[in-house]
């Protein structure tokens, strides 16, 4: 999904033609991308594709990562994965953060014929340094691994408080379990919670899984099973495979009462923030609760 922090005034959509017209990069990656996302007009693929072709073809970096997204997702061009890997790299080699951290990921977790851990952290470095919330995390990741660089958890936390910050939902969970055990910081219980309840809302299903925990023990929070269980609930519903293993046995605890809030919870969850979970609930989660 192409989402860019893009916003185009109606003074500027008055003048993008012109300059795109005139060859201007830029304006022809913003005429095609208010086209795509329908920005100041209505949404229109065909026009959209023509002005970001133009714009990719003197390598601008944005329309370059864009066009990678739409070759990898075929919806308005014909799926190419070959030229969507190509765009893409032209976009990182050529600064755009988004196209670096993705790259990164690519080195680092075999999407490419080899893994490449050293050339991973060094595009996640860049992006990093441009202030990318999602680099920073990988690069937290990086040091707190000892992937392509000697492992240093100070520097990992360092990095994964700068995304957490900017509300980077896995950076707040790695940083709430350096809390919540005191691993190279004071162990701050309180702190840790309100990062994994950040995480949670960021929609991070480890989070999830974890603050169930949390509740169905009594960690940290009073125990409560329901509260628990509801949240280990969501946590399978995201495809957490060991909160699917959890709930085998642990729902038997609750009362038939329980299991109705429960299920009234985990319904109205899903209507509110995730309509499309409510088929998986369906054939996979509603024999739980009979």
């Amino acid at each position: 999904m192409i989402d860019l922090e893009l916003e185009i005034s109606k003074e500027e959509m008055q003048e993008l033609v012109p300059k795109a017209e005139a060859g201007d990069a830029d304006a022809q990656f913003k005429q095609g991308y208010a086209f795509l996302k329908g920005i100041g007009t209505k949404p229109n693929p065909k026009e959209a594709l023509r002005w970001l072709e133009m714009a990719v073809k003197q390598d601008h970096p944005a329309a370059l990562y864009v066009m990678s997204s739409l070759y990898e997702d075929g919806d308005i061009v014909k799926p190419n994965p070959m030229k969507s890997v190509e765009l893409l790299q032209k976009s990182a080699e050529r600064g755009f953060a988004k196209a670096q951290v993705i790259m990164g990921m690519m080195y680092a977790y075999d999407d490419l014929p080899t893994t490449d851990f050293k050339k991973a952290f060094k595009l996640f470095n860049a992006a990093a340094a441009q202030g990318d919330a999602e680099a920073q995390y990988c690069l937290g990741v990086s040091y707190a691994a000892g992937r392509g660089v000697k492992k240093d958890q100070a520097k990992a936390i360092e990095l994964y408080e700068q995304a957490a910050a900017q509300g980077n939902p896995d950076a707040q969970f790695e940083l709430a379990m350096y809390y919540d055990e005191g691993i190279k910081v004071k162990k701050d219980k309180e702190k840790a919670l309100s990062l994994i309840k950040s995480a949670v809302e960021g929609g991070n299903e480890e989070a999830m899984l974890y603050l169930g925990g949390k509740y169905y023990t009594g960690d940290g929070v009073k125990q409560d099973s329901e509260e628990g269980i509801f949240w280990i609930i969501l946590a399978a519903l995201h495809e957490n495979q060991k909160a699917d293993e959890l709930l085998s046995f642990e729902i038997d605890d609750l009362g038939q009462q329980e299991l109705k809030r429960v299920k009234k919870r985990v319904q109205k969850w899903i209507k509110e923030n995730n309509p499309d979970l409510q088929d998986l609930f369906d054939e996979e989660f509603e024999d739980l609760f009979d």
